[in-house]
């Protein structure tokens, strides 16, 4: 649903916030993110891509730069074009595969998520 904002007769539209559209960006590995709707992966990795699911505060003490901790959930190696709908703290993979990691995020005005 627009925004809408008063001009004095009658209401008009207004521009809508950055968290009003979808989005997607290639992930980070091993550092703490935005939590995403879902995962997709454009190409199959070429080793295991593994997720963390943790809180900001267990991050720091479990998680934080570890590509290899046993508190990272592995999910192998998804076949291209797989979505995954989880909300992941951080991932881990390696430096060629982590680009092949991309987090989509549903817009505010979507109504609930991936």
């Amino acid at each position: 649903m627009p925004k809408y904002v008063a001009d004095g007769k009658k209401q008009k539209p207004d521009v809508l916030p950055d968290n009003a559209y979808d989005s997607a960006e290639v992930a980070s590995s091993c550092t703490l993110i935005k939590t995403p709707n879902a995962v997709t992966f454009t190409q199959t990795p070429s080793t295991n891509i593994r997720m963390f699911f943790g809180g900001s505060a267990s991050f720091a003490a479990l998680g934080a730069g570890q590509t290899t901790s046993t508190n990272y959930v592995d999910f192998g190696k998804p076949a291209a074009g797989t979505t995954i709908n989880v909300s992941p703290s951080a991932i881990s993979g390696s430096v060629a595969d982590i680009g092949k990691v991309v987090l989509i995020y549903k817009s505010g005005l979507s109504g609930g998520g991936a």
